[in-house]
């Protein structure tokens, strides 16, 4: 069907007439004769001759008669003849659905919109019908005008309606058929449900379900019973057993050593006999870290100490029993070290050692510092040792240097070369001298940022604890001499250098001023 009203210009066709000018009024009022006529015409052509009557015709008129079908008719005619055949294609042809081709639930539907769309179709296609027929009377007589029958809006409406009406039966069949599938599976769904609630009732699932939960409750209750049971029986077999015995001892020292650790020690059979498996939580402990096998082997190694009958005749050698480990579990180690080879003697009032001689070797200065702590009273008896690399493969054994046994740190050793200058008769040594400034500079540094933690310069510190005054006084000399860029430059200032044991003094005595901290210094001064 044309997308436009087929009776769209078709009014206007019906009621044009071709130009009168050279028309004859027998012809235009005799139609039938004026057919006739003019489909004669082009059988006379080459001749004078009536192909009818045999008489002979005259020119004039012959050219009289042509005259009398115009260009115009003919113009009029090829666009009747196009509007006629548009009508004709226009024309609709519904195609037969068979309602077996639809399910059950569409085939109602089905018929009653196919109905509706012949109906729609057939007055469709007669009103077109009745245009076709006025063009054709058109055509038959061109001079006259021809009223055009209406063909109302309604008529394609309706059409169009009843189309939707179809294809929306055929979507939804469609529809079905896609999700058939998925319709089937909700229906399995739904029928094993339904089957499964039938069992669920005839084999009274409820009161089993209820058995099997109060049998859970009793397999839960036994289960703890049992833990219980063997927890106890672990306990007494602790007791009798030498390897459970070692296994409480080393697990308390790994306690010690691992702060916080997982790793534990359990004593499995093994081929009858027992023996050590390490793990960690309930698991087989496995990957280690260094720190860990350190503390463990450390653990180790103090269990079978004990098993020795008299600990008072070994002679103990232990070689770095913190490597690996952090600065939190090496004064665990130091504290356990300590506890286990120190005693003491409450008839003597005295701490003594439970093992003949204790060697301790490391490379870490933290455990170093602690180790000088341990309770040795007879300082005679405790020996320090520093072992220097002298070759690719040699080493010399040799005296610790004082400087490392003597302080624990930089600030009391500074503190140490200038109270040494401080109550020394001899101010003049050259060499005490050029070195005096940077040690009284850096112990500044140290004694201010101690007292007024903060990211002011030096200076300023200075100011803020001594005083604008003195702190100029005492840090300009110190500055001077720490940032001199040559030996010239200092020995062409013998009046500063005169100067520094005057700074000596006022800086003792400032320090002597604070007198707790004066006291802990001159603690660690031997």
């Amino acid at each position: 069907m044309e997308s436009r009203n087929p009776v769209e210009g078709l009014s206007e066709l019906l009621k044009r007439t071709p130009a009168m000018s050279n028309t004859i009024r027998y012809l235009t009022e005799n139609t039938a004769v004026a057919n006739w006529i003019r489909t004669g015409l082009p059988l006379h052509e080459n001749t004078n001759t009536c192909e009818f009557c045999g008489s002979q015709i005259d020119p004039e008129r012959i050219e009289s008669l042509r005259s009398h079908f115009s260009k115009d008719v003919s113009l009029l005619e090829d666009e009747l003849i196009r509007k006629k055949a548009g009508l004709q294609n226009s024309q609709l042809v519904v195609a037969d659905l068979h309602k077996n081709d639809f399910y059950v639930q569409f085939r109602d539907g089905v018929d009653r919109a196919q109905s509706d769309l012949k109906q729609a179709v057939t007055s469709y296609n007669a009103a077109i019908e009745t245009l076709i027929a006025a063009i054709d009377e058109k055509i038959a007589a061109v001079f006259k005008e021809v009223e055009c029958p209406p063909f109302g809006d309604s008529l394609g409406e309706r059409v169009t309606k009843a189309v939707e009406q179809v294809n929306s039966m055929i979507a939804e069949s469609n529809q079905v058929t896609d999700s058939f599938g998925q319709e089937k599976g909700k229906a399995v769904s739904a029928l094993k449900l339904h089957f499964a609630a039938e069992f669920y009732i005839d084999e009274k699932l409820a009161r089993r379900q209820a058995l099997i939960e109060i049998l859970t409750r009793h397999k839960s209750w036994y289960g703890n019973v049992g833990k219980q049971l063997a927890d106890r029986n672990s306990e007494l077999e602790a007791q009798i057993s030498h390897a459970q015995k070692g296994r409480e001892e080393l697990n308390t020292f790994i306690e010690k050593f691992l702060i916080g650790s997982n790793v534990s020690v359990a004593v499995t059979s093994v081929e009858g006999a027992e023996r050590f498996q390490l793990l960690r939580d309930s698991s087989p402990a496995k990957n280690l870290s260094e720190g860990e096998r350190t503390a463990i082997a450390y653990a180790f190694f103090l269990i079978k100490l004990k098993e020795g009958a008299d600990l008072s005749d070994l002679i103990v050698y232990i070689d770095d029993p913190v490597s690996s480990l952090d600065s939190n579990h090496i004064f665990q180690i130091n504290a356990i070290t300590k506890s286990f080879f120190f005693w003491h003697d409450s008839a003597d009032n005295k701490t003594k050692l439970t093992v003949r001689q204790l060697f301790i070797s490391t490379h870490n200065f933290e455990f170093f510092r602690l180790a000088k702590e341990l309770p040795v009273k007879n300082k005679s008896r405790r020996k320090f040792y520093f072992i220097k690399r002298v070759g690719a493969k040699r080493s010399s054994l040799m005296a610790m240097p004082s400087s490392i046994i003597r302080y624990n740190s930089e600030y009391q050793y500074l503190w140490h070369v200038i109270h040494d200058f401080y109550t020394s008769d001899d101010k003049s040594n050259l060499e005490q001298l050029l070195s005096l400034p940077n040690a009284l500079r850096r112990f500044v540094e140290l004694y201010t940022y101690a007292k007024y933690p903060s990211d002011e310069s030096v200076d300023r510190r200075a100011d803020i604890i001594f005083g604008a005054e003195t702190s100029k006084r005492v840090l300009k000399l110190l500055h001077h001499f720490s940032h001199s860029n040559n030996l010239l430059g200092i020995s062409q200032n013998d009046d500063l250098l005169c100067d520094i044991e005057n700074v000596v003094d006022e800086l003792v005595g400032l320090i002597q001023a604070d007198q707790q901290h004066y006291d802990a210094l001159m603690s660690a001064v031997p």
